[in-house]
C-alpha cells in the first residue's frame, strides 16, 4: 500500500557504547528532501569464468559490505540542538544557571566518544528504522535574509541498522523557538563589525569507514585527516576585508544570534584563528557590488578552532526543550 512522506520523524539519542543503540529523547522534523539516512548494502559478481551454461550472463554474487549512509536536515531551535552539536564537535562544559540561564560551550574535542541512534519514522507508513553508531562526517550551519537557520548532517556514516518495524510516537518539543535571519548580529572580523547577507558554516570530520575481515559491518569510524573548518560569508563589498585577504590578516570571527523575546536564548558561533582563503567581489550590473569569502579557522593549541555557545532555560545539554 503507497505511503506519503508527509510526517516524517527523526529522533536521536546519545550513545555511551558506540553501535549499542539507546533511547532516542530528541525528535525533530527534517527538512523536506533532506531523509536519506538508509541502509546501503554494497554487492559484487563474482568475478569468475562462470556464466549461466553456455550464455554469457553471471551466475553469482556476495556481499562486499553493509553499512549505512546519507543525511538529514532539520530548521535550527534555541533549545533542542545541544544534543546534536555537542555530537559534531565533540566537548561540551555547562554553567548556570545564571539569569534563569545555562551556558553550554560546546568545543572540538579529540574524538565523539560515542555515536548518535537516529530512528526516522517513515512517513505515513507507521513503520519506522533504528540506525545505531552513527557519526555524521560533514555538517552545515546556513542562514541567509529572509530564511531560517538550517542544520544538515551529510555523508553520516553508521554502523548498522534494524529491521524495520512499528513505528514508536515521536514526542514534539514543547518550545521550538526558530532561529530566524534577523535574530542575527553583526558579524565580527579583524575588530569590525559587519552587516551580511548569508552565513554558511561547514565542518568536515574527516571520520572514514573501516572495513575489517570477519565482517560486512564498519567498525568504530576514525579521522583520516584532521578536522576541517569553513565559513562562507555574502555581504556588500567592503575594502577592509579584501585588505585582510591580500594581507593574510588571521582573527577570530564571531556572530551571535539572540531570540528578541527572550534573553535567556541565544547560540553564538567563534572561528578562532580564521584567515579569509577565498575572495571575490565581481562588478557584474549595475547593483550593489557583493564580495563572496570563504573564511578558514585554525587551532594555536588553546582554541582549536570552532566554539559554538548555545544559551537557553535547559539544565543539560542534551535536553529537550
Amino acid at each position: 500500500m503507497a505511503y506519503q512522506g508527509r510526517c516524517t520523524s527523526a529522533g536521536y539519542g546519545k550513545e555511551t557504547v558506540w553501535g549499542t543503540p539507546v533511547a532516542r529523547t530528541i525528535w525533530l522534523p527534517p527538512l523536506l528532501g533532506s531523509a536519506t539516512l538508509a541502509r546501503q548494502v554494497s554487492k559484487q559478481q563474482r568475478n569468475v569464468h562462470r556464466c549461466s551454461g553456455t550464455v554469457p550472463v553471471r551466475r553469482s554474487h556476495y556481499i562486499e559490505n553493509d553499512n549505512v549512509g546519507g543525511g538529514v536536515g532539520h530548521e535550527v531551535t534555541y533549545d533542542n540542538f545541544g544534543m546534536v552539536l555537542e555530537h559534531v564537535l565533540g566537548a561540551n562544559a555547562t554553567t548556570g544557571p545564571t539569569a534563569s540561564k545555562y551556558t553550554h560551550t560546546i568545543t572540538l574535542d579529540e574524538d565523539v566518544a560515542a555515536g548518535l541512534t537516529i530512528e526516522l519514522i517513515r512517513g505515513t507508513s507507521a513503520v519506522s528504522e533504528v540506525f545505531e553508531g552513527c557519526y555524521a562526517n560533514t555538517v552545515t550551519l546556513t542562514s541567509e535574509a529572509g530564511g531560517l537557520m538550517t542544520l544538515s548532517l551529510d555523508d553520516i556514516i553508521g554502523e548498522t541498522s534494524a529491521t524495520r518495524g512499528a513505528a514508536g510516537t515521536a514526542t514534539e518539543p514543547t518550545s521550538q523557538i526558530l532561529v530566524k535571519h534577523f535574530h542575527a548580529g553583526q558579524f565580527n572580523w579583524n575588530s569590525v563589525n559587519y552587516d551580511i547577507r548569508s552565513f554558511s558554516l561547514s565542518i568536515n570530520n574527516n571520520y572514514a569507514r573501516r572495513q575489517q575481515l570477519g565482517s560486512k559491518l564498519t567498525s568504530k569510524p576514525e579521522r583520516s585527516g584532521p578536522i576541517e573548518i569553513t565559513c562562507d560569508v555574502t555581504l556588500e563589498a567592503a575594502e577592509a576585508l579584501y585588505s585582510g585577504y591580500k594581507d593574510d590578516t588571521e582573527s577570530d570571527f564571531t556572530l551571535t544570534f539572540t531570540d528578541p523575546d527572550s534573553s535567556t536564548r541565544t547560540i553564538g558561533f567563534t572561528g578562532h584563528n580564521s584567515f579569509i582563503q577565498d575572495y571575490g567581489d565581481p562588478i557584474s550590473d549595475d547593483g550593489v557590488v557583493l564580495s563572496n569569502m570563504t573564511f578558514r579557522v585554525q587551532g594555536d593549541g588553546t582554541d582549536h578552532g570552532l566554539k559554538i555557545v548555545y544559551e537557553n532555560e535547559n539544565s543539560a545539554v542534551t535536553d529537550f526543550g
